[in-house]
């Protein structure tokens, strides 16, 4: 599944700590916005290791499931789409 993440982090240390761990699950498409590839398994590991990162009074953290068909239609400002998942990962 594709999942958008979108936050807004008040503290400069938690946000940075956010974005590094993001970047473990996904890549970023704006300051503060990833598109992350991720099974059902890893989208709630992802989201446990958000909550023990982020202030819930303080931060925000905001997450877009969006299913195959939803994800092939993203399209960026200039028109472009999102290119396919691989079949395959090399790790």
């Amino acid at each position: 599944m594709l999942l958008v993440v979108a936050y807004d982090v008040t503290d400069d240390r938690r946000r940075v700590r956010l974005h590094s761990l993001l970047l473990g699950f996904g890549e970023p498409v704006q300051e503060s916005v990833f598109e992350c590839e991720v099974t059902d398994a890893q989208a709630r590991r992802l989201r446990r290791r958000v909550a023990q990162v982020i202030r819930p009074d303080r931060d925000l953290v905001r997450y877009y499931p969006l299913c195959a068909d939803c994800a092939r239609r993203v399209t960026d400002g200039r028109g472009r789409t999102r290119p396919p998942a691989p079949d395959v990962w090399v790790v």
